[in-house]
């Protein structure tokens, strides 16, 4: 199935530059009292300034009008690096800019600049059953050869999205769109067992080496090896493999072995404990324990029901950002399954608890099944230590989202005393003196009985 099965409006002309108009057609939800099913993806980094605006037409109140402006372009400003001042697609809202700025060169590191200059903007006006694009203005940045009429991308302004066109090739290439008997020129079906991310990149498909078109040619972003990954599984496993995966799981966890090597390090699949760990084998040579705490955190929403996916990470000064060091598949959020998860991490890693220096600790969730679970990790692997407690912190974020919960319950925390208890957390949250914490303890459960049991954490 494509893709694009869903979407109704989409526009064939990508990056359009000065004055251009287009009609697509066009779908209407009176339910919902607006259109949807559209796509107004045009190539550019194009920022809403307003949408679903009611305008006077010929389908009375029906007629909408979106209106986007072109937000420019983001460029390097380190004179050593290649790629100086090479314009490059930025991203769409202000906060997103912002974060890409902060995080500097993904090449060199460097600062990088967002120029907001280009003037060109494009309105969208979508009447009964037909939308029609309206462009304006010369785009300033990242021009195109008018006499290139292959050229689909400006240089070094990769798309965001593919388009419609490049989604049905792609659909084509992996041998998922049944729509059409004829292949678009220049492209082969991929054999069914080999759609695998770096063939497709490479276009060397097996060991063979089947040769096949790389999927660059669809489009330049398609050269990263996890855009592929992501394309691939929107699109879902193919009937065939999946049939072929329900009968033979364990070779395909072989094959997932032999493909990454030293990567997965234990697995227990039993009906009572379930857990799979796995870790880049390279990544004990450049850990530091003492410098950096870990960061542990579940994923809910990575596997079907009742697997979660429990992640640790570690900043790493070399990169200037924090890194995946562990990893495993877990068969339930319960205090046995966090024991599992933490006593494979310390023995996977060979924690030294003989001194506090070795370790800087854990931050986890506000969950008491992960303490507890850490804490009996803990007690198990360091022959009968009970201190455990110390190496382990509570997140910042989690905390802030159980004071407002627990404050929003009125049975709990009366709406006339609500300011009296958060002025309370702050003061534990930030109080240094022990003396003062204990009595911050005492004063919360004395005024509120009914946290006694959250404030156990």
């Amino acid at each position: 199935m494509s893709t694009e099965n869903n979407i109704v409006t989409f526009f064939n002309k990508r990056y359009p530059n000065g004055r251009y108009s287009e009609t697509a057609p066009a779908h209407f939800n009176v339910e919902k009292d607006r259109y949807d099913r559209f796509s107004l993806d045009i190539g550019w980094a194009m920022r809403s300034m307003h949408s679903n605006r009611r305008m006077r037409g010929m389908a009375g109140g029906n007629c909408r009008r979106y209106k986007k402006t072109c937000n420019g372009f983001i460029v390097c400003k380190d004179e050593n690096f290649p790629f100086f001042m090479f314009q490059r697609r930025p991203r769409i809202t202000e906060a997103a800019v912002k974060n890409q700025i902060n995080a500097g060169c993904p090449g060199c590191s460097g600062s990088l600049y967002h120029d907001r200059t280009c003037r060109a903007h494009a309105f969208f006006y979508f009447e009964i059953n037909v939308c029609t694009l309206v462009h304006f203005g010369e785009h300033n940045h990242n021009q195109m050869d008018n006499d290139d009429d292959h050229q689909e991308n400006p240089p070094h302004y990769l798309d965001k999205h593919l388009s419609n066109k490049q989604q049905q090739k792609l659909d084509q290439y992996l041998d998922n769109y049944k729509q059409h008997d004829e292949e678009p020129v220049g492209y082969e079906r991929a054999p069914l067992p080999q759609r695998k991310a770096k063939g497709l990149v490479s276009g060397i498909l097996d060991k063979e080496g089947t040769i096949a078109n790389s999927v660059r040619s669809i489009n330049p972003v398609l050269g990263n090896l996890d855009r592929v990954n992501y394309e691939i599984r929107k699109r879902g496993k193919n009937t065939k493999e999946s049939s072929t995966d329900d009968k033979d799981m364990f070779s395909k966890f072989e094959e997932l072995e032999n493909e990454y090597p030293d990567y997965i390090t234990s697995a227990n699949i039993t009906s009572h404990s379930f857990i799979i760990t796995f870790r880049a084998p390279l990544m004990p040579k450049y850990v530091n324990f003492k410098a950096f705490p870990c960061i542990t955190d579940v994923t809910y929403k990575a596997f079907p029901k009742d697997r979660y996916l429990c992640s640790t990470v570690l900043y790493f000064p070399e990169i200037r950002k924090h890194s995946l060091i562990f990893q495993a598949v877990i068969g339930g959020l319960k205090k046995e399954h966090f024991h599992e998860y933490f006593l494979a991490f310390f023995s996977l890693y060979k924690i030294d608890f003989t001194s506090s220096d070795n370790f800087m600790g854990m931050v986890v969730d506000f969950s008491l099944s992960q303490k507890n679970g850490y804490l009996s990790a803990y007690n198990i692997y360091s022959c009968g230590m009970t201190d455990g407690l110390k190496y382990l912190k509570g997140c910042y974020i989690h905390w802030m989202q159980s004071v407002q919960r627990i404050s929003s319950i009125h049975a709990v925390v009366p709406v006339d005393k609500r300011t009296t208890f958060l002025e309370l957390t702050v003061k534990l949250r930030t109080t240094v003196d022990d003396t003062e914490f204990n009595a911050t303890c005492n004063n919360i459960v004395s005024e509120f009985p009914d946290t006694r049991k959250w404030l156990l954490w």
